[in-house]
């Protein structure tokens, strides 16, 4: 190598000339390096150490917040399903006429006035001293529907006729006594002697907001006629 200040020929690695006795702060090295290469090197990261990907990132803890929001969200549902039918009474409105006299007869067995006068349109209910007295005997009377055949006679999107083919109802009156309303006998067979094609029909419409009796009980409402509803007519 060669001393950067005079240019004499030195050993290498000297660190004083020995030619002009100037000493350099470094070692003399101005001999170049034929061949440099700079090689970059990369580290491979460790797989433990990588930074997941998004849909890595959703570990166990996260998969569980997940679960938890559906589930309050059906939570919510079903709480709105319970109470729109505790607002409604917990069952649902008839989808035909022949549920809606169903039902009457189904409240009456249950004693439960409130539930037969649902069935009626406003303009067939009975009036506020009709309803206590017939409410009272009802709570006081056990009625048995012994057999009820039904079929619908004639129907279209808003009205039906329901016929009444046979009825037998069962009482149990507060003192014990019992008695049996038949609709044959106690109905029909006297009409029959001079109108032979008579038969019990029940009118039912509905106006949108679902199927309603619209007849009272054939003879008007009492405790004694709640058991058979419509009126006779020909089919």
């Amino acid at each position: 190598m060669e001393c950067q200040f005079c240019g004499e020929e030195l050993p290498l690695n000297s660190a004083v000339c020995t030619a002009c006795g100037k000493e350099a702060e470094q070692f003399f090295l101005t001999e170049e390096v034929k061949e440099s290469r700079v090689s970059k090197r990369t580290r491979e990261v460790p797989a433990a150490k990588r930074l997941p990907s998004p849909r890595q990132q959703v570990g166990f803890t996260d998969r569980w917040k997940i679960a938890g929001v559906i589930l309050g969200a059906l939570a919510v549902i079903a709480i709105g399903i319970f109470a729109a039918m505790a607002l409604s009474g917990g069952e649902s409105k008839p989808e035909n006429a022949l549920e809606v006299v169903d039902g009457y007869y189904e409240a009456m067995v249950k004693s439960d006035f409130g539930k037969m006068t649902s069935y009626f349109a406003n303009a067939f209910l009975p009036s506020s001293e009709e309803a206590a007295v017939i409410e009272k005997a009802i709570g006081e009377t056990k009625y048995q529907v012994i057999e009820l055949d039904t079929r619908t006679v004639s129907e279209d999107e808003r009205e039906a006729i329901v016929e009444i083919e046979s009825l037998q109802v069962k009482y149990t009156n507060p003192n014990g006594g019992t008695g049996t309303h038949t609709l044959s006998t106690d109905v029909l067979q006297p009409l029959h002697l001079t109108q032979p094609n008579l038969r019990m029909l029940v009118r039912v419409m509905d106006e949108g907001s679902g199927w309603l009796l619209t007849d009272r009980p054939m003879n008007g409402w009492s405790a004694e006629n709640i058991w058979l509803i419509g009126k006779p007519g020909a089919p």
